[in-house]
């Protein structure tokens, strides 16, 4: 009965859940010492390219090569991104503790500046590990094309955005949405926008070939 054959979409979807589970896992591991958080992200996008184009293997040993393939390159970047935030929470901690009514719109007028910057880095993030994932190339280039992915597909930058946040907004709803994130927080999304970025990336390749 086709029911029971392993290559039925029943089948096929169960065993891509398993693997979202177990390469979300992987993931949130490998995040834990916070420094490894960019090169374990990048891991993740190249398992789940694989993933999308139904060209999975061994979730764990592909994981692992991945990882230690963009240890060195990542590491640097996401250290950057690191000093930062400390930077920027540093700054709105001594601006919350020094605030008066007096100073209240300049207060504001930091925060707003402070959540552009911060939306501006999270824009090139969104690219620059999906790139060090699907190509070799050096840091400064792939954060170069990041940006210029960012700005030129912006309509699919912001919804990519509001995928990678949906989780965190069901956690503040719930506490329930906990378990959620534990199981599917990073690699459900990340698979989400695979779509999007396997289109933008497959257009960008075809014009390039055509040049």
């Amino acid at each position: 009965m086709k029911f029971f054959c392993m290559d039925n979409v029943f089948f096929r979807t169960i065993s891509k859940i398993v693997d979202l589970f177990w390469l979300n896992l992987l993931t949130l591991i490998c995040c834990l010492p916070v420094i490894t958080a960019g090169t374990a992200l990048t891991a993740m996008y190249q398992v789940l390219f694989r993933i999308k184009s139904n060209q999975e293997g061994y979730i764990t040993r592909d994981f692992f090569h991945a990882f230690r393939q963009n240890f060195k390159k990542t590491t640097f970047v996401w250290s950057a991104v690191l000093l930062i935030l400390l930077f920027y929470w540093i700054d709105l901690s001594v601006l919350r503790s020094y605030m008066t009514d007096t100073y209240q719109t300049l207060g504001t007028v930091i925060k707003i500046g402070i959540s552009i910057i911060m939306m501006v880095l999270f824009m090139g993030l969104s690219y620059f590990f999906p790139l060090s994932a699907r190509y070799e190339n050096k840091t400064r280039t792939t954060v170069k094309n990041a940006y210029l992915f960012a700005c030129a597909y912006f309509p699919q930058t912001l919804c990519m955005m509001l995928i990678y946040i949906f989780p965190f907004a069901l956690m503040m709803l719930s506490n329930y949405f906990i378990l959620f994130w534990f199981l599917f927080g990073l690699s459900f999304p990340g698979y989400c926008c695979c779509s999007l970025l396997t289109g933008i990336f497959g257009r960008t390749e075809e014009r390039l070939l055509q040049e």
